[in-house]
């Protein structure tokens, strides 16, 4: 009888909890650490073509995080062809390089090489590589467009 009394009492509880206004009071306000990656471009854009191009970082501090779709959804959950590749940088291992069928990307020392494949399909894919700061949770993003 006392646990039925015990859930009773839990149930009146929690439902007396879920129709109250959630109020959430931001104590920090913006992110208190900005990121300081600043990549020199956060949108790169190709042709259909075979090609590469080079993003500058002015900081070094961080690693290579995801490649996500555009719709967020990071590649390695839905691209069979996902790779990532470890090394050592800054006495860190860290992913070095990490891609996808037609893209790759490759760490550099303060930026990213971004490769991609010709795009014999002939519809507009895109990609977006997240760099996230080490010690921090800063993070920046550089979009990729194909034609």
């Amino acid at each position: 009888m006392r646990h039925l009394e015990y859930i009773i009492a839990l149930i009146f509880i929690c439902a007396s909890c879920s129709h109250k206004e959630e109020v959430v009071i931001d104590l920090i306000g913006p992110n208190p650490f900005p990121s300081s990656i600043k990549p020199s471009s956060t949108e790169l854009f190709f042709d259909s073509s075979a090609s590469s191009q080079e993003i500058k970082t002015e900081g070094d501090n961080w690693w290579l995080s995801a490649i996500k779709s555009v719709d967020g959804k990071n590649i390695f959950e839905t691209d069979t062809t996902f790779y990532v590749q470890y090394g050592e940088y800054k006495n860190y291992r860290q992913i070095i390089a990490i891609g996808c069928e037609w893209l790759s990307v490759y760490r550099k020392h303060k930026g990213i090489q971004v490769e991609v494949q010709q795009n014999a399909t002939k519809e507009k894919r895109s990609l977006t590589i997240e760099l996230e700061e080490m010690g921090c949770h800063s993070s920046s993003e550089v979009k990729v467009t194909q034609e």
